[in-house]
């Protein structure tokens, strides 16, 4: 977080208009940096409880409040969607990446980077009939890209990319995560 800090600084007194969109962010919306969550490296359990604790906290202080999280690895994800089901209950996932991040157990461990979308729908607070992989590259085998359709995602890979288009496969996208409530996860 930090380091995205230092390298966004010059942002607020110089950018402060998106042409596309034709306004002012920060006259639309209220920004805040909520500061870091404190979490100990190594310790993964206790990092979902502290992030799960601090989203939970931010949305009953303010039920308006859209987090936006920054940092991390996809471990981060879990405990975020953890906390937005106190508003929430489930929510949609998309989630863009080289890897779908679904696995049943990665190193022997079954909480892990590469585990944490399964464990969302696993949990109840993923819908995976409405959740989609955005730009998936990497499978292991066969069974292992059918194992994450099998969780209800939809599996939009780079190949239907290249070969749909972009806007496309951002139509299909949208068809499949509806009205619901998004975690979007880059």
């Amino acid at each position: 977080p930090l380091g995205i800090r230092n390298a966004s600084s010059f942002i607020l007194p110089n950018r402060k208009y998106n042409y596309i969109l034709d306004i002012n962010p920060f006259e639309v919306a209220k920004i805040v940096d909520y500061g870091d969550v404190e979490v100990h490296a190594g310790y993964i359990e206790d990092m979902f409880d502290e992030v799960e604790k601090e989203v939970k906290e931010m949305l009953k202080k303010n039920s308006s409040i859209i987090p936006v999280v920054l940092g991390g690895d996809h471990s981060i994800s879990l405990p975020v969607i953890r906390g937005l089901s106190s508003k929430y209950k489930k929510v949609a996932v998309v989630h863009v990446d080289a890897h779908h991040d679904s696995l049943d157990i990665l190193y022997g461990k079954k909480y892990d980077h590469g585990t944490i979308f399964r464990r969302g729908v696993e949990e109840g607070v993923i819908i995976g009939e409405s959740s989609v992989h955005y730009g998936v590259r990497v499978f292991s085998s066969k069974e292992d890209m059918e194992s994450v359709k099998a969780l209800g995602y939809e599996l939009l890979t780079m190949k239907m990319i290249d070969e749909e288009g972009i806007s496309k496969t951002v139509e299909m996208l949208k068809r499949k995560v509806g009205d619901q409530p998004v975690y979007l996860s880059i």
